[in-house]
């Protein structure tokens, strides 16, 4: 409990106490175990946010395509993220699609990648700002038709808004308990997300 916690709280003795985020771990240890329809969309963005969004982002590319490959997690950030060159083949692959810039937080050096090889199919929206404004966030991803990464927040809130996702992710420390190893390209937490897998020692770029 924490120390700033509301009086009535703090008075009470507990014999034990755990996070909210602890327990899924504990009561939702295998997909089985999930309620069935349970990994529906839940959030709704502003669908005037949206709207405005997705006619910018048309204006570079007949699909609008989400990009987000890193994870700046102290711990399993590194096993979690992606090479920005791994997205090469999708910018080959879609020619026609513009790439919107997701990504909180980003390398300047992967940016000026994207940009060199993107030129104005690359969007990069000032409106938004990732780290305060979760709201635009949302609306911003919920304009792409796909998103497309690995294993962090917008990745998250993409599955939380029902936008399409394909999710790369690495067998050992980057494999979170939560993505359920089990062998299916599907989350129960989340239905419109798709999860791709590769072995540690293996390259990102076939999954992309």
């Amino acid at each position: 409990i924490r120390k700033e916690g509301h009086p009535s709280v703090l008075k009470q003795k507990f014999d034990c106490h755990t996070s909210v985020l602890d327990l899924g771990r504990k009561y939702r240890r295998v997909p089985s175990t999930f309620p069935r329809g349970d990994a529906t969309a839940y959030l709704k963005p502003n669908p005037v946010v949206v709207d405005r969004y997705r006619k910018r982002y048309l204006e570079h590319g007949k699909t609008v395509i989400g990009l987000s490959w890193a994870s700046h997690s102290p711990h399993v950030g590194k096993p979690k993220t992606l090479p920005v060159e791994a997205f090469e083949y999708l910018f080959e692959k879609f020619p026609e699609a513009c790439f919107v810039h997701l990504q909180f937080g980003p390398k300047i050096e992967d940016v000026l990648w994207l940009k060199e090889k993107l030129g104005d199919r690359y969007v990069i929206d000032g409106e938004v700002n990732n780290y305060k404004e979760l709201d635009k966030l949302a609306a911003q991803i919920s304009a792409c038709d796909l998103v497309v990464g690995g294993s962090n927040s917008n990745m998250h809130l993409a599955g939380a808004l029902g936008v399409p996702a394909y999710m790369m992710l690495s067998h050992g420390s980057g494999l979170l308990w939560y993505w359920f190893a089990d062998g299916t390209n599907t989350s129960p937490w989340y239905a419109s997300i798709k999860k791709h897998y590769k072995n540690v020692d293996e390259p990102w770029e076939p999954l992309v």
